[in-house]
């Protein structure tokens, strides 16, 4: 049996949030947002980051933050014990940008997070509920070829989607919304946890 993603509802506590957001607010030298595109290889290519998905994300958090911290605890604690290394950073995504963009029918572009990484996450940060601004999962796609999605997950504040980083996957944005806004995670593959065991996404929730 397999379980192509984990979704935990209240994944942060009301403290934990608390903590993020005061970090995001006060820490402005890490976590200042810069214009990029996503996905990332894109950017090697694209002439424009409009001929993607336009977004602005923050450095990688640090390991010594409050933010990594807690959320590498979670994760270790409640989901992947065998976890290592992980990074993770925020995400902000504007409708006046995608409009500009060839994702201005509000859908991202298609690709999945695999190479160095064995887990890929998105937590949502808005606290307004969208189904158009969650995530499409392509999880058939070593089958046959997809053009539509098998699962669909809407945002919903703290709320945390995880999958393995190998899976397609296509972001989506509310076009009756302004903006939106994420965390993401990803977990390094190393000698220790490339190999674990999926039961842990499966049985371990937060």
């Amino acid at each position: 049996m397999k379980r192509p993603i984990e979704i935990i509802d209240d994944f942060y506590t009301d403290e934990e949030l608390n903590t993020l957001f005061k970090e995001i607010s006060t820490r402005t030298n890490q976590l200042e947002f810069s214009p990029t595109c996503q996905p990332h290889f894109g950017r090697d290519f694209y002439s424009s980051r409009f001929q993607a998905y336009p977004c602005h994300e923050t450095y990688e958090v640090n390991e010594n933050s409050l933010i990594y911290t807690n959320l590498f605890n979670k994760l270790k604690n409640n989901l992947l014990p065998d976890i290592k290394k992980f990074r993770t950073f925020f995400r902000k995504i504007y409708k006046d940008e995608l409009l500009k963009s060839v994702c201005k029918d509000g859908k991202g572009v298609v690709h999945d997070d695999g190479g160095e990484f064995s887990y890929a996450g998105v937590i949502y940060l808005d606290k307004k509920y969208s189904f158009d601004s969650g995530t499409r999962l392509f999880t058939r796609n070593n089958i046959a070829p997809q053009f539509e999605q098998d699962i669909q997950v809407g945002s919903v504040y703290n709320r945390c989607i995880l999958y393995p980083a190998d899976t397609f996957h296509q972001a989506g944005f509310d076009m009756n919304l302004e903006s939106r806004f994420i965390q993401t995670l990803f977990v390094f593959k190393d000698e220790e946890s490339e190999n674990i065991d999926k039961k842990y996404v499966i049985n371990n929730c937060i």
